[in-house]
């Protein structure tokens, strides 16, 4: 699906509820490459822009030189706090963290950053929209 990219590592990041994890998920599944050892490769976490914790820089800085793209999932806060809802256990968490969670991640919007609203997609929209977003950043110098 991506040949054209092999060798990068994708960051998705966004706020709880974003759907982070199970776009990377889906993401990693339909590569044409394996997605590990130097191919393709997914990590998601909750980065926020400029923060001294979970901050892009952060992984930038471990990553070294590896060729990688951060892309931003950030749907809108009543959507998060939907999902989270839907969740339990450990994974639910409280509103509050949500509602600053959401706010730190909107901090990436106009920042350079691809910003991909997640509201209204399935997991395949988002899908399609980080793969079109990595296609757009192809010509581009890598991070």
């Amino acid at each position: 699906m991506l040949a054209v990219m092999a060798g990068y590592v994708l960051l998705v990041g966004g706020p709880a509820g974003a759907g982070k994890t199970t776009a990377a998920h889906a993401w990693a599944s339909v590569q044409d490459e394996p997605t590990a050892n130097g191919f393709n490769c997914v990590i998601d976490d909750g980065m926020f822009a400029g923060r001294v914790l979970a901050r892009y820089e952060l992984w930038a800085q471990l990553l070294g030189g590896i060729r990688h793209h951060l892309v931003i999932l950030l749907p809108s806060l009543a959507t998060c706090l939907e999902r989270n809802a839907e969740r339990s256990g450990l994974k639910r968490l409280d509103e509050d963290l949500i509602r600053r969670f959401h706010a730190r991640s909107a901090e990436w919007t106009g920042a350079g950053v691809p910003v991909i609203d997640t509201s209204s997609m399935s997991v395949g929209d988002t899908v399609a929209a980080i793969t079109r977003t990595l296609e757009l950043q192809q010509s581009q110098p890598a991070s």
